[in-house]
C-alpha cells in the first residue's frame, strides 16, 4: 500500500510538468494494482487548488473522482498520523 499527497491530484488535474508521472500512479490504483492512502487534509488542498483555478463544479468533480476509488481510501487525520506523516514528506 502507498501513500498519495495532494500533488499526485493537483499535477494530474492541473497539468504540471509530472502530470504523466502522476497519470501512471493514478491509473495504476483506479485498475487495481496498487492500493492507497489518502489523507483528508489532502482532499481539502486538491479542493482549494482546483475551485481556485478551475471552480467550484470542477473541484466537485475531483473530490467526488476521489472518494469513489475502490482502491483508494481517504483516511482522517489525527495527531499520530500527523506526527508520522512528518517523516515521508
Amino acid at each position: 500500500m502507498q501513500y498519495v499527497d495532494s500533488w499526485v491530484w493537483l499535477e494530474y488535474v492541473l497539468p504540471g510538468p509530472h502530470c504523466k508521472k502522476a497519470e501512471v500512479i493514478l491509473r495504476s490504483i483506479e485498475e487495481g494494482g496498487e492500493k492507497a492512502v489518502f489523507s483528508s487534509l489532502g482532499l481539502t488542498e486538491v479542493y482549494c487548488q482546483v475551485v481556485r483555478s478551475l471552480g467550484e463544479m470542477r473541484a466537485e468533480e475531483v473530490c467526488s473522482i476521489i472518494e469513489s476509488m475502490h482502491n483508494l481510501f481517504v483516511v482522517p487525520v489525527n495527531n499520530d498520523i500527523a506526527k508520522k506523516a512528518a517523516y515521508y514528506r
